[in-house]
């Protein structure tokens, strides 16, 4: 990637993800509420305006505390009943009435209870929701969603609700029902419906974008916590907007449903809090990062392991942990940060959505406030979240650029070696060859005139080693710079192919002289510059056809140990005995022999580029062999 981050493209996401929160809260924009309280457990519905508004019912209920009554057996005790808000501790009976206008339709809507519930509506049993019963091992709790349509039997909807709690200490309740005639009831259940359904959808979606956007760049793991906290408010909100997972996933007890609701919030918090001190590059102090963290997985532990009539009251213990942390947050972004980019005001707007959003549901679980209509807290954690998403990926954009202009930088800096390599190499060459040429005649002149004086001509051809070490020293950085260079132009080359190709061009060239082809098409391929290798080719057949007349030539093709051996043996006069150790040396010619004596010698440069040997064998008279070896090619794409 060699493109440039438009330094305007975060700026543009910001109005998106405003419009995105706009468009959803509009959706699911309830129509206006009328509060009606009831008068002793009755509530007068009578003349209301249904077509503009939806009624909600609160006040107090008729109720028998420790009996789990039908409407029947409620009659007869009514002489126990009492008038207040229903006890969530134990197991209860509550009866409400609601005077309504003869034949007339009213649609009914709320959530149910957090722990077990059974209703009557006119006398006839309408639905369970878990199993309401008088000890912990009879109830079975459960959660879920209530709508039902009613009309009045002279002019009163009578509902009777059961209901036990032996498992929480708070929630739920026998009112707050929403109620309305027509379709206005019904758009607005729909409407949460929809908003339930995006957030969800929206929450998976950014999981798998960022989960697939860590693969593919490893070493910036903000993608993967921001993509573990998507998922995780997934299914929070699966297990509470709407209770979708009631639906989807019948067999997901009340227990795990609750405790998923819990564990969301300190699993969240070390998410957020691990993103920030990725995106503000270390500014959170590590000691009491680690202690928040520590703290976090405590109450992790605790929630999943805990008995559920107590977890309510630690969370209370956690709230203030955070808020707690909330300040320490927001004083290391305020005190030790001076200048802020981009991604990190993208992630602070955000992370004050959050806090808001995490206040709201404080309101929510506590009782402290009302908590409003529609999952408002869902919208502003899927804001946060597209705020922090934005974030991330402009902080991942910008760590993919870093890397690419390191990674420009090295190869820069690769090729300046290189060359200074090349360049040293040749400039030390030629002067090293002059001085050695000098010493050895140096060494002749001294024997014809003065003798044998073993001692300095000691000195002299030790000099003449030295010389000769740093040549080859010179030489071998040379060789390491050619390869380097050529490493880039180096590509998977079929071997059997190659044979074949490069062969069948030279058998033009021969007269009288038979051209063999012995490989395996089994051979695999090896990596190299097929430009440098078939001139190694065409060099040998060459010099085989310069030696070889009337004869034959074959190539052949093996592999052994990982490398693709490749001969060229002809039937020729063979090489003179004292040549053959020097055969690849530049200059050196064999009798009656056409060429400049550099042949040889390339190829040998060749080959040793490409990490393979040449050798030679030859007999006199009987022919010459020059075999060579190349790495072979592995298909995941790595020399061996």
């Amino acid at each position: 990637m060699n493109q440039k981050l438009n330094p305007r493209l975060p700026y543009l996401s910001i109005p998106l993800i405003i419009l995105l929160a706009v468009l959803l809260v509009s959706i699911a924009n309830p129509p206006p509420l009328y509060y009606v309280s009831s008068n002793y457990g009755k509530f007068d519905l009578r003349g209301m305006d249904f077509e503009n508004y939806v009624a909600l019912l609160g006040g107090v209920v008729e109720y028998i505390p420790g009996v789990l009554l039908n409407p029947d057996e409620f009659d007869a005790w009514e002489n126990e009943t009492l008038f207040g808000g229903v006890s969530p501790y134990s197991f209860s009976t509550s009866r409400i009435r609601i005077y309504v206008e003869d034949g007339k339709w009213y649609t009914f809507f709320r959530n149910s209870t957090d722990y077990s519930h059974r209703m009557y509506v006119n006398g006839e049993w309408l639905l369970d929701i878990g199993k309401p019963g008088e000890t912990s091992e009879t109830d079975i709790p459960n959660t879920g969603r209530i709508t039902f349509t009613a009309q009045g039997v002279d002019g009163v909807i009578e509902i009777v609700q059961q209901s036990s709690n032996h498992v929480h200490r708070s929630g739920g309740g026998h009112l707050w029902w929403f109620v309305g005639t027509g379709t206005l009831l019904s758009d607005w259940t729909r409407a949460e419906q929809y908003q339930t359904s995006i957030i969800l959808g929206s929450f998976l979606v950014l999981a798998l974008l960022f989960l697939m956007l860590f693969f593919t760049h490893r070493r910036n793991f903000a993608n993967l916590f921001f993509a573990i906290f998507c998922f995780v408010w997934f299914m929070r909100m699966g297990v509470t907007g709407g209770r979708v997972f009631t639906v989807i996933i019948p067999w997901l007890d009340w227990f795990w449903k609750f405790r998923i609701e819990y564990i969301a919030i300190p699993l969240s918090a070390i998410l957020t809090l691990a993103i920030a001190n990725i995106i503000f590059r270390n500014a959170l102090h590590k000691t009491v990062l680690k202690i928040f963290y520590g703290i976090s997985g405590a109450f992790i532990l605790l929630f999943l392991f805990l008995d559920t009539v107590v977890m309510r009251d630690w969370l209370d213990i956690l709230f203030y942990i955070y808020g707690a942390a909330i300040l320490w947050l927001f004083g290391c972004l305020i005190f030790r940060q001076k200048v802020y980019s981009t991604e990190q005001k993208m992630f602070g707007a955000g992370l004050i959505l959050f806090i808001v959003a995490a206040v709201v549901d404080l309101g929510y679980v506590t009782a402290f406030f009302y908590m409003p209509n529609f999952h408002m807290t869902g919208v502003a954690v899927l804001v946060f979240a597209l705020c922090e998403a934005s974030a991330v990926f402009t902080a991942t954009m910008k760590q993919q650029q870093y890397l690419e202009a390191e990674k420009s930088a090295l190869e820069s800096l690769s090729r300046m070696k290189s060359k200074y390599l090349a360049d040293m190499s040749h400039e030390t060459k030629t002067p090293l060859s002059a001085m050695a040429l000098h010493i050895q005649q140096a060494e002749i002149l001294y024997k014809d005139e003065n003798g044998q004086n073993q001692t300095i001509i000691n000195s002299l051809q030790r000099a003449q080693e030295i010389i000769k070490r740093v040549t080859r020293l010179s030489e071998n950085a040379r060789n390491l710079a050619s390869m380097q260079e050529n490493k880039e132009r180096m590509k998977p080359i079929p071997t059997a192919e190659f044979l074949r190709d490069s062969t069948e061009h030279y058998k033009a060239l021969l007269k009288n002289t038979v051209l063999t082809l012995e490989i395996s098409d089994r051979l695999p391929p090896i990596l190299g510059n097929k430009g440098e290798l078939e001139q190694v080719i065409t060099n040998l057949l060459t010099n085989a056809g310069e030696y070889t007349k009337n004869g034959k030539i074959t190539v052949r093709g093996e592999f052994a140990e990982q490398f693709v051996i490749i001969s060229v043996t002809d039937s020729g006069t063979g090489i003179d005995p004292v040549l053959l150790p020097r055969i690849f040396e530049r200059g050196v010619l064999g009798e009656n022999s056409t060429g400049m004596g550099i042949g040889l010698a390339i190829c040998k440069d060749f080959i040793e580029n490409h990490g393979g040997a040449i050798t030679a064998e030859s007999e006199p008279g009987k022919g010459t062999t020059i075999s060579f070896t190349l790495p072979a090619y592995k298909q995941e794409g790595k020399n061996e």
